[in-house]
């Protein structure tokens, strides 16, 4: 086999690179303290692998349990919340720490948001947090999914009272 290089010749200069300034500790506790305002927010539960660790010789082996977020039992869901929420509070001028789920819900949210439609263009789990964000304050709801959906991922978004429009694209299939 023969492997093939090639030197970058657009190299970045240090620090001039893509600003990174949104994974900072203090935007991960203003995303987090969003979410907290959510009924349904709870800590994401760690399983514990017993046999793993025995198997292994260590003490403990934990996986983190993401499809327990919201009770929506899918994993990925938190990259929808925060996203439009940010979005919404933006249009009503809302500074990000101040965003919470009650304030998107308020009257004056909704008077500031005019006919605001939120629109997801997956037919999984990106597609399903932000079309749960949105149903609970009564936003209207889009989602774009591909040819060929999978049933239980098209009654996953119906399920969050989501109106969606199938597109032309086949989604691939993969074993």
């Amino acid at each position: 086999m023969s492997i093939r290089t090639r030197l970058n010749s657009y190299p970045k200069t240090p620090r001039t690179g893509a600003d990174l300034s949104t994974l900072s500790p203090a935007v991960a506790e203003t995303i987090r303290l969003f979410h907290a305002t959510f009924k349904e927010y709870k800590p994401t539960p760690l399983n514990r692998l017993p046999g793993l660790s025995a198997e292994r010789g260590l003490k403990n082996v934990c996986v983190k349990n993401e499809s327990k977020r919201f009770g929506l039992n899918a994993f990925k869901v938190l990259g929808g919340p925060h996203p439009t929420g940010g979005c919404l509070a933006h249009k009503i001028h809302l500074p990000p720490q101040s965003l919470t789920h009650n304030s998107l819900e308020a009257s004056a949210a909704k008077t500031k948001t005019g006919d605001t439609t939120v629109i997801a263009t997956s037919d999984g789990n990106y597609g399903r947090g932000p079309a749960w964000t949105a149903r609970e304050p009564g936003f209207k709801r889009i989602g774009f999914m591909p040819k060929g959906p999978i049933e239980i991922r098209r009654n996953n978004i119906l399920a969050e009272k989501t109106q969606y429009t199938v597109t032309s694209i086949m989604m691939r299939q993969y074993a």
